[in-house]
């Protein structure tokens, strides 16, 4: 069973990553040490780590394995963070 693409709150919209997002990413938190500090991952040192990040993020979606929302404001579009889901 997949789960839905978009999911949408009051206040905020889930939906898979794209390409496009790679710039948001990075700038928003994927390269800041402190927001990262407490991940299983280091922050990402260029926009090229980053697309890799997404480039793994949409293959899972396609594949059923994973699935990566982008998390972003309703009122504009600003990224605030993702999170995922793996199948069992």
């Amino acid at each position: 069973m997949r789960p839905p693409e978009i999911i949408d709150t009051p206040r905020l919209r889930l939906r898979p990553p794209v390409m496009e997002d790679a710039l948001s990413i990075l700038e928003q938190y994927a390269q800041d040490s402190e927001v990262t500090r407490y991940l299983i991952w280091r922050p990402h040192q260029d926009i090229e780590e980053t697309h890799d990040f997404l480039r793994r993020c949409i293959s899972a979606w396609n594949n059923g394995s994973t699935f990566a929302w982008v998390l972003s404001r309703k009122e504009d579009s600003g990224l605030v963070g993702m999170l995922g889901a793996q199948t069992t």
